[in-house]
């Protein structure tokens, strides 16, 4: 009979070192106080968490206050990591954020007072987001969003041009539901948004063709005219030239972007060093001192 209850406790010493070893791994999203998150929140780490009979209440509330942060974590944070405190701690938060009434009258607000969207599409997709969250959200809370007051509520919201698509897309004979208005809607968003992506890479694909083309149109080494690109001599002969020819070297460093197919010399149409008057160095440095009025040491 000892050894009997000896076997039972070693198992439940096993099992109970399975759980504090073994813990789920876990990827539950933060809370901070948002009351209209407390739903989301609590039935993930409530499944996740809570109902786990793998784990101890000490092990659950220590999970529990690892995920909370800002005001919902100040609002148990002076409570014990005990066994009974955990159940505490679930009714504190539930009672802080998890009042049903109040959620509801949140998302109610958050309808009434969303911002009205432009003409444009990002605009439109925004707007309908924040009315899809908040209808599923009511929808879930168990609250009829079929009423009337909501189309008045999404279409006020919505520019005269895109009501007038909608209402031509509806026709006349039938009348708006929330359901059809937001089925109108979505498609209308979405089918802009098509539209939009489809221009954005046709236009982007008619560039790169242009750009492509120019390029296999201009030679290398030529401009989108088709010029020449050549560098004057004067930027790499500078060393082999005498302290006259130095000087103006310098002096056209200054003015890179000036034109340099005009002779410094003679001052007709071709390059310096290809000047058929004054082809020596000598030549070429008597003519820059008259000019430049400086003797040559």
């Amino acid at each position: 009979m000892k050894q009997q209850q000896k076997l039972i406790e070693m198992n439940e010493r096993k099992e109970h070192m399975k759980s504090s070893v073994k813990l789920p791994k876990l990827d539950l999203l933060p809370y901070g106080g948002d009351k209209l998150k407390w739903l989301e929140f609590w039935d993930s780490f409530e499944c996740t968490i809570h109902k786990n009979k793998m784990l101890s209440n000490v092990e659950k509330f220590t999970y529990l206050r690892n995920k909370l942060y800002g005001e919902a974590k100040r609002a148990i944070m002076g409570i014990a990591l005990t066994e009974e405190n955990y159940d505490v701690a679930i009714e504190i938060l539930k009672d802080r954020f998890g009042n049903i009434q109040e959620v509801i009258d949140l998302h109610y607000n958050q309808m009434i007072n969303l911002y009205p969207a432009s003409n444009k599409t990002e605009s439109l997709r925004i707007l309908l987001d924040k009315v899809e969250k908040n209808l599923r959200s009511l929808e879930v809370l168990h609250q009829n969003i079929s009423q009337d007051v909501f189309v008045s509520m999404i279409r006020s919201k919505l520019p005269q041009d895109v009501l007038l698509q909608l209402e031509i897309q509806k026709g006349t004979v039938d009348k708006w539901t929330v359901t059809t208005l937001r089925d109108k809607l979505r498609c209308y968003v979405t089918a802009r948004e098509k539209a939009e992506k489809k221009s954005s890479i046709s236009d982007s694909s008619r560039n790169r063709s242009n750009e492509d083309s120019l390029s296999r149109h201009t030679p290398k080494g030529r401009d989108g005219r088709g010029n020449k690109f050549r560098e004057p001599s004067f930027l790499h002969n500078s060393g082999k030239l005498g302290s006259a020819e130095a000087l103006v070297t310098t002096e056209q460093r200054k003015s890179v972007n000036t034109k340099f197919n005009k002779c410094r010399y003679c001052e007709k149409g071709h390059w310096s060093d290809e000047c058929p008057t004054f082809r020596t160095i000598d030549e070429r440095k008597k003519k820059l001192k008259g000019r430049y009025n400086f003797e040559v040491i």
